[in-house]
């Protein structure tokens, strides 16, 4: 009767493990879909994690919905960010990585790499979103989270361009 119970249980545990497995494993950057829409002949830096970009992007739904748009939600200005340290979603970041001034790119995020189960503002929870990104500028932001925070002097996690003149 043991046996026969322990052989009955066995396939059960095994695909219950698995199950957890590929429950928790979760995207990862490989996840993230970029298409480049268009990129100079000339390409003299790239961007890296802990280089600061100014960019425009905007945010779509999979129905097309936009959610974001850098021209109109920030007058007109583009987003100062330090690539790779956390300032946008996992996703936005692994996309932008060796991006050249003049770059575009849509980059297509699964919702574990956006915004999650809970969503956020016009984002439902569980949404895959598209960034239309533009690269107006790279250069060699700072190295570490400590510099970040001193040039951060509003501590909102993001850079203006009068913080980064400041510096």
């Amino acid at each position: 009767m043991r046996r026969s119970m322990s052989a009955f249980l066995c396939p059960f545990a095994l695909l219950s493990l698995l199950t957890l497995r590929t429950f928790c494993a979760g995207a990862d950057e490989a996840d993230v879909k970029i298409e480049v829409v268009s990129k100079p002949l000339e390409c003299a830096q790239k961007s890296k994690k802990g280089d600061l970009m100014n960019v425009h992007y905007d945010g779509f739904l999979l129905d097309g919905t936009q959610f974001f748009c850098s021209r109109s939600d920030k007058k007109g200005h583009p987003v100062w960010m330090v690539v790779g340290v956390g300032q946008v979603i996992r996703g936005l970041d692994a996309g932008m990585l060796d991006m050249c001034v003049g770059e575009k790119r849509k980059i297509t995020v699964p919702p574990e790499l956006a915004f999650g189960t809970n969503g956020k503002g016009p984002v439902p929870p569980n949404a895959t979103v598209i960034f239309e990104v533009e690269a107006l500028a790279v250069s060699r932001g700072p190295r570490s989270m400590e510099a970040f925070s001193d040039m951060d002097q509003n501590k909102d996690r993001k850079l203006t361009k009068d913080e980064v003149k400041s510096t």
